[in-house]
């Protein structure tokens, strides 16, 4: 995760808040670029002293559901608008809902997610699988000749379970109309129920 946030932004400010000592003395070697404070996350006057608040990004991954719970809960009263909780259980996600998580790190849907991009086309760049488990948001390149490149989308007669809801082209992000046309190599972010994955991927595929 910290290598993921790293790669995305280097200005971004990074604080971890871990209350053991020995794993923060660990950090503290192997992190870079990170300041490290040793105290309880779950503790709101720890929080207030890190200023933490409308402008900052919180993610709890304390091991525990009821740990990262009340830490994200903290956050929130705090006035943090991005809240990502580690929710080992999937029946807490709709309780991280309530009080105001707005993403959900769950480890057997990364598991799923990770499985699904090996076993796919080699053209997709990213695949997760919603929470109900009947459809999917994936992000993938047209390949050259490919049938989406053939026309605008209104010619394609696209089936209902399938929107595609962004493209980005040459670094601007399009949204989508009908006669929107597709080039190879675009980022296409689409939302398929899983009964039209097939069709999705005649649609990007060459072969």
């Amino acid at each position: 995760m910290l290598r993921l946030l790293r790669q995305k932004k280097n200005s971004l400010e990074i604080k971890i808040i871990e209350p053991q000592n020995e794993l923060c003395k660990t950090l503290a070697g192997e992190v870079e670029g990170c300041s490290i404070i040793c105290a309880d996350p779950t503790k709101r006057d720890v929080l207030e002293e890190e200023n933490l608040g409308a402008g900052d990004i919180f993610i709890s991954l304390l091991g525990s559901e009821n740990l990262n719970l009340v830490a994200s809960l903290l956050a929130r009263k705090l006035g943090v608008e991005e809240i990502i909780c580690e929710l080992g259980r999937e029946d807490y996600i709709p309780l991280g809902d309530t009080i105001g998580v707005t993403a959900t790190i769950t480890p057997r849907l990364l598991t799923t997610n990770t499985v699904l991009k090996l076993v796919r086309k080699s053209n997709i760049l990213n695949i997760n699988l919603l929470q109900s488990g009947d459809a999917e948001i994936i992000e993938l390149l047209p390949e050259e000749n490919s049938l989406v490149t053939k026309g605008n989308l209104r010619d394609l007669n696209i089936s209902p379970g399938i929107v595609i809801g962004a493209v980005i082209h040459d670094d601007k992000i399009i949204v989508p109309r009908g006669d929107t046309i597709i080039n190879p190599y675009d980022h296409v972010i689409i939302f398929a129920l899983k009964s039209a994955i097939p069709e999705v991927e005649k649609l990007f595929d060459t072969k």
